[in-house]
């Protein structure tokens, strides 16, 4: 099967997280195989101060690989993002579905979004940095409000069990 890759993308504390969270718990009722790629604009937090993972971080180690019987954490330092191009191939092969957080807008690979967004500005702001891709609907925080559509695009809301059967037939889902 192919990876299919989703975006969701909009401004801080819309609900991205949330809607990943919401989405991977449909995609594990449909036993689903997923992976979950958060893009960040900051410097990931390696570890507390004192850990040896953060000593090693400051030494000049091309790469710092922690293992243990629970995870494996690898930390490279570079100059630019790694594309998802690049991403996709530490992905295991059987994996079904890939949800990109926060995927950034000047990524060459265009893939399917899901915008989330506080309100109507909010849209608009995050329409604009994705303005050559129109999402295949809207989430966040403004599915809270009384509005039902915007640019004739669903808000649909992940906690909504009415909305459910729709993300479902928009993401090719259904049981």
């Amino acid at each position: 099967m192919d990876l299919r890759t989703l975006g969701i993308v909009g401004s801080r504390n819309s609900g991205k997280t949330t809607a990943i969270i919401e989405l991977s718990n449909i995609l594990t009722q449909y036993n689903l195989k997923f992976a979950i790629i958060k893009f960040m604009h900051h410097r990931y937090d390696f570890d507390l101060d004192k850990k040896d993972s953060k000593i090693f971080k400051v030494t000049n180690a091309k790469i710092i690989i922690s293992a243990s019987p629970f995870e494996t954490v690898i930390y490279k330092p570079q100059k630019s993002r790694t594309n998802l191009k690049i991403l996709k191939e530490f992905l295991p092969s059987d994996l079904e579905i890939l949800l990109c957080e926060s995927y950034p807008a000047d990524e060459s690979e265009k893939i399917p979004l899901i915008y989330s967004c506080f309100d109507k500005d909010d849209y608009l702001s995050t329409k604009i940095r994705y303005f050559n891709q129109k999402p295949l609907f809207i989430t966040g925080k403004i599915a809270d409000s009384t509005l039902n559509s915007l640019d004739n695009l669903p808000i649909l809301s992940f906690s909504k069990q009415s909305d459910i059967k729709t993300i479902l037939e928009i993401l090719n889902l259904q049981k």
